[in-house]
């Protein structure tokens, strides 16, 4: 059954908009922790969330007065949060500050267990219990500056300093063991392993009872993020690739390149994965192969499943979460032209696209509510699209269905470009006349009267591309006639012609002496005729 499951997840495509955003006065500073239905948060001003991610209304908000730190949890009543060198216990429910503890050194990270409260700072690892008291510390490590968010197992708690990789008894603070490596970057427990990466690109494993060294393997770039699940070791590196390995033996499953990545979250069969081009994607986990996008308006961080949808943050200030669920099927062309423009009919509307412009925006609103016929029959809902990013290729169109609970699977539909299929007309728009020594820009307008991006002038065998904004710049050392022949695939390609300077050989003055002769000579003629008469 799960693996039915699994198949239907993957192979299926997917629909996502945000079904709830919350708009912040400072971006996210720490990892999103969610307990009891509520959302718990931290920002860069101090502000501290308590969100209910059913009611969508905020609970309680309170400022600490100082930036966080990037990590946030929860202990049994209480929500631990730290900033600079101070720990503190907020009350749950109402968010006042119960308790705080401040160290001689800023806090490294901090990590919860039953009862107990782990931080690393300069100065050494310390546990304190729920009521800010100090169960025990241990202070070795004062030489050394460069200290890991410390992570804990059933069993240990670990952490990396300067070159060496230790683990701890969680009761009594004691060294279990200490390895040599690299220095660590980022540390991940797993199922009797724990995994760091080091500044040399590497993902090193290590067996929790001795801190033996299981199996290495170097990525192309710094790893920044790790997750363990069901055997298999996720990460994403800096360059550009996310990576599958076997958590036993180290073997390469998949790598898939994906871009510059922010953050990685893997849960049963959901892997996530966010980049700084605004989108997360939703990858099978036993091949790295593409199952959705998420479009989000900035960098998505701090990514977290739960139930049917996924939680976010963005670089924005924004803390955001889209469902997971399938989409409705529009009427609209499967195939169309890479350049030329594309219609769709909605509710009696017909809306067009054009891809001359990065950023297309589909012409469906909120508003526009009728009954559409999908796979499953006739169904009312409410359906818009979010701009989504184009390029020559495949365009995603979905929608979102309300309410959830009427919801039916469908299969998502695109429109292909693998070919212009049409050729259109372009309005080029050029000066006619130019003088020497200066640029002239010289661009085209689609039907849309959108300036067309893409377009190439060739002049003097040479070819000339336009900028971002599609405009082409040429510069004309010589006089005369230029032929300059405009093209862009998908239309009609046109000759201009621009005047540069003065007609060779002659100016102004040249032509007024020219007349001027003229008429002398006719006058003289004349003279001569009448003194022969």
């Amino acid at each position: 059954m799960k693996k039915i499951i699994f198949f239907i997840f993957i192979f299926s495509l997917f629909c996502f908009a945000n079904n709830f955003e919350l708009r912040l006065l400072s971006k996210v500073q720490t990892n999103l922790e969610i307990h009891n239905n509520t959302l718990y948060f931290g920002c860069e001003n101090g502000d501290v969330y308590s969100l209910n991610i059913i009611d969508q209304e905020i609970n309680w908000k309170i400022n600490i007065g100082k930036k966080p730190g990037s990590s946030l949890s929860v202990l049994d009543n209480n929500l631990i949060i730290y900033s600079e060198n101070s720990v503190y216990l907020l009350n749950q429910n109402k968010g006042a500050i119960e308790n705080q503890y401040s160290f001689t050194e800023d806090i490294a990270g901090i990590t919860v267990d039953t009862g107990q409260i782990y931080i690393t700072t300069r100065s050494g690892v310390y546990a304190l219990s729920k009521n800010a008291e100090v169960k025990w510390d241990l202070l070795t490590f004062g030489l050394y500056s460069t200290k890991t968010k410390p992570v804990m197992d059933e069993y240990y708690i670990y952490f990396g300093i300067k070159d060496e990789m230790y683990a701890l008894d969680k009761n009594q603070g004691e060294i279990i063991w200490k390895a040599k490596t690299s220095t660590p970057i980022y540390i991940k427990e797993g199922n009797l392993r724990v995994f760091v990466s080091t500044e040399d690109n590497k993902i090193k494993t290590f067996e929790i009872t001795e801190g033996r060294e299981v199996w290495n393997y170097k990525a192309g770039g710094w790893i920044t993020d790790i997750e363990e699940d069901n055997g298999t070791v996720f990460f994403i590196s800096n360059d550009y690739y996310i990576y599958s390995v076997n958590a036993d033996n180290g073997t390469l499953l998949w790598k898939k390149l994906i871009g510059d990545m922010t953050d990685l979250e893997v849960k049963e069969n959901i892997l996530l994965v966010g980049t700084k081009d605004n989108k997360i994607y939703g990858l099978n986990r036993e091949t790295g192969e593409e199952g959705f996008i998420i479009h989000t308006s900035d960098w998505p961080m701090n990514l977290l499943i739960k139930n049917n949808f996924v939680i976010y943050s963005t670089l924005d200030k924004k803390v955001a979460y889209a469902y997971i669920d399938h989409v409705c099927t529009f009427n609209y062309p499967s195939r169309r032209s890479v350049v030329s423009s594309a219609e769709f009919k909605l509710n009696g509307t017909t809306y067009s696209i054009d891809n001359s412009i990065t950023k297309v925006q589909i012409g469906i609103k909120k508003e526009d509510i009728g009954d559409y016929t999908n796979a499953q029959g006739i169904n009312t809902w409410t359906a818009y699209v979010d701009p989504y990013e184009f390029t020559d290729g495949i365009l995603d169109i979905g929608c979102v269905l309300s309410p959830y609970s009427d919801r039916d699977p469908t299969i998502m539909q695109v429109i292909k470009t693998p070919q212009s299929t049409l050729i259109e007309d372009m309005k080029v728009t050029f000066p006619e006349q130019t003088e020497l020594q200066q640029n002239i820009q010289i661009y085209a307008l689609n039907k849309y009267n959108r300036t067309i991006k893409g377009l190439t002038a060739l002049y003097d065998n040479k070819e000339y591309v336009a900028d971002s904004n599609g405009y082409i710049s040429l510069f004309f050392s010589e006089p005369g006639l230029k032929l300059i022949e405009i093209s862009r695939k998908g239309y009609k390609t046109q000759q201009i012609q621009i005047q540069a300077g003065d007609t060779p050989g002659t100016d102004d003055y040249t032509l007024y002496y020219l007349a001027g002769i003229i008429i002398l000579i006719i006058i003289i003629v004349f003279l001569i005729k009448k003194i022969k008469q």
